[in-house]
């Protein structure tokens, strides 16, 4: 038999843009294993895209054995919002060859896996194979309430799912074989044997399966834990721990799009990407990012969480993994580009702060390691550490690599360090009136904490570590930053945002107090041998670096290393 046309669609159940479109484009163009590729596709495919959402045709071909079968894109309406993208092979004699003995062999697979990875891509609810060549033939069916009328003879489906209706097929005529994700495809027990002349109009959808509640209830826990921080470092850890999403993450991590917080949603979107839970594209689409400076970020941090969400969503649609780029980002594309990577948990050689704000929303704080033993000069009290026979807390930092610097200052750049030994720093900037027996010309300031010019700072060190018999000293800037920031390069002490009560929050590692307050001596200097300060009373981010003469008054915290 003859065929005019063979035809593979995809009924989706909303309005579709060119993006979806250009983006299908796209991922079949790349060759695979059964060596057909989706070629001679326009030029400008952004414009081509947007033809196609009008209604024009475009062509292109899929190329097979060294053979060019011509086709054509086509978007048609079924109903008031449902769509029918649809690929028209033209050539009939060409039709014939792909539908004869290469069928099982090549032709065959290819459709089913263009047709599983398209659905997926364009959230459609079913997508098929048909032929024209057969009059009076149609299917109807109801997706989520739209109802519309297949007219063309499906030789082969797939199904998102089986909420999705299919007793208008004889049992005797498709074979149902289920998929791992959820779908499933019906193929004719023998091709094209014959037509399906009489169907009765499908109105009630079969009833989807039951899921287990417990599922359900640990997913509602979770939306109903009310520290946020809890929530964050929850999803986090799935990042973590978990390569694929199973049906308790898919359920938490829906709740975790619509959570109130939006450092919740935009680490559930790199969830969904990392685990790849395609299952949450329809969710991921209206995922609101942070789009305001309320929450303090700045202009560009807001452009990257825009970024972020168009990343996940085009990795969920199949888009591939671009190269390094083996620079830093500067155009649009480069930095699009860049950030899908970060998105994906891609290596990358140079590192924008896209890459550090993508880090603290998809690794969790580590839990602090148990010593075995400290110092002499330190005691530990129902697990905290004080310095003894005083009332100065202590915070352990553990050798841990930790992410610190900026993009936005090149003499301060993103780099990942690491402290030979675990050490320890005080909780508070030194308060006064806690060492009494040490006799010293500091004064204090408004917050209570002692203060003086370097050198009386570092002479105060050198008493102390006299008293207590250990080597006590200033921390230097990379050290301060560590413990003021954590290990995973978040942007302030508490995390990536403003919120309440945010400067009576501790650091990943308990420090207090480390901005928001006074600037604070260091070690570091410069080459002219200014100091650097850390911290400040208008300077919030972990990051942020000032200079002082020796001569300047600051406060000040020491390390004990262990």
């Amino acid at each position: 038999m003859l065929m005019e046309k063979l035809i593979l669609n995809y009924a989706i159940p909303f309005s579709i843009t060119s993006d979806d479109i250009r983006s299908l484009w796209l991922v079949l163009a790349k060759p695979n294993k059964q060596t057909l590729q989706l070629d001679n596709l326009p030029a400008d495919l952004f414009l081509a895209a947007d033809m196609a959402c009008n209604g024009d045709a475009i062509p292109s071909s899929l190329i097979y054995d060294n053979t060019t079968f011509p086709i054509e894109t086509r978007l048609s309406k079924i109903s008031k919002n449902a769509n029918l993208l649809s690929f028209i092979f033209l050539k009939p004699e060409q039709i014939d060859l792909l539908l004869g003995a290469e069928l099982s062999q090549v032709f065959f697979p290819w459709v089913l896996e263009v047709l599983h990875t398209g659905g997926k891509i364009l959230q459609a609810e079913i997508a098929f194979l048909s032929a024209e060549e057969f009059p009076n033939t149609y299917v109807n069916l109801n997706l989520k309430g739209r109802s519309f009328t297949i007219e063309q003879y499906p030789l082969i489906l797939w199904f998102a799912s089986i909420e999705v209706p299919f007793s208008f097929l004889e049992e005797t005529e498709f074979s149902k074989f289920p998929q791992n994700d959820g779908s499933y495809f019906l193929l004719p027990s023998n091709l094209l044997k014959q037509i399906l002349s009489q169907e009765k109009p499908i109105t009630e959808p079969t009833q989807p399966p039951a899921r287990d509640e417990n599922f359900i209830n640990k997913a509602n826990i979770f939306a109903n834990i009310p520290d946020p921080t809890f929530r964050r470092e929850v999803v986090r850890w799935i990042i973590h721990d978990y390569q694929t999403a199973n049906q308790n993450i898919l359920l938490l991590l829906q709740k975790g799009l619509v959570d109130p917080d939006w450092e919740v949603r935009m680490s559930s979107l790199i969830a969904c990407a990392r685990l790849k839970a395609y299952q949450l594209l329809h969710v991921v689409r209206k995922v609101e990012a942070p789009r305001t400076s309320r929450f303090g970020l700045n202009a560009e941090e807001q452009n990257i969480m825009v970024g972020i969400k168009n990343a996940v969503i085009s990795l969920l649609k199949g888009a591939s993994i671009p190269p390094d780029l083996n620079k830093m980002p500067e155009t649009p594309t480069e930095k699009e580009a860049y950030l899908t990577r970060c998105v994906a948990g891609e290596k990358i050689k140079y590192y924008h702060n896209a890459f550090l704000l993508v880090l603290a929303l998809s690794n969790p704080i580590y839990p602090l390691p148990r010593l075995e033993a400290v110092p002499e000069c330190i005691e530990e009290r129902d697990g905290d550490f004080y310095l003894k026979k005083t009332g100065i807390q202590l915070c352990l930092i553990p050798d841990l690599t930790h992410w610190i610097g900026s993009s936005e200052i090149p003499y301060h750049p993103i780099q990942l360090v690491r402290i030979n030994r675990a050490s320890f720093i005080t909780k508070y900037p030194i308060k006064g009136g806690q060492l009494k027996e040490i006799k010293t010309n500091l004064k204090m300031d408004l917050n209570g904490n002692l203060i003086g010019k370097f050198n009386e700072v570092e002479q105060f060190c050198n008493l102390l570590s006299d008293l207590k018999g250990a080597k006590i000293v200033l921390p230097n800037s990379m050290f301060w930053e560590m413990a003021a920031r954590g290990h995973n390069g978040r942007v302030y002490p508490w995390g990536l945002s403003y919120i309440d009560n945010m400067l009576e929050l501790p650091s990943p590692w308990g420090l207090m107090e480390a901005v928001g307050y006074g600037g604070e001596w260091t070690q570091s200097a410069t080459r002219d041998n200014m100091k650097v300060i850390m911290g400040g009373s208008n300077k919030l981010r972990c990051y942020d670096i000032s200079f002082a003469s020796l001569e300047a008054e600051y406060p000040f915290r020491v390390v004990v290393p262990i």
